[in-house]
């Protein structure tokens, strides 16, 4: 997906729903059910589909959702987590 193809899917879920009012910006496409966002803080956290907060925004870092769990930064530590909002130690870090 190019920038443009990116901002032009922004304002096209702007206009379908009233996010003005949150302090987030959606980040990527929903995958598996969740959408990964971040706030002004740069702090990530998800979304479903009906646009609620599913996972609090509290991460420094995060990836989407693959496979049942997203790679995130919490407290300077990578972690697995899961779509319950659990945090689990990664098999393999690197």
């Amino acid at each position: 997906m190019t920038k443009d193809e990116f901002e032009n899917k922004i304002e096209v879920l702007k206009s379908e729903i009233d996010i003005k009012n949150n302090d987030y910006k959606i980040i990527d496409e929903f995958i598996e059910g969740f959408a990964l966002v971040m706030n002004s803080n740069s702090k990530y956290g998800f979304i479903d589909e009906k646009y609620n907060i599913v996972i609090p925004l509290q991460f420094e870092y995060a990836e989407s959702f693959k496979e049942g769990f997203s790679y995130v930064k919490y407290n300077g530590l990578f972690w697995n987590l899961d779509k319950n909002g659990k945090l689990h130690k990664p098999q393999n870090p690197f």
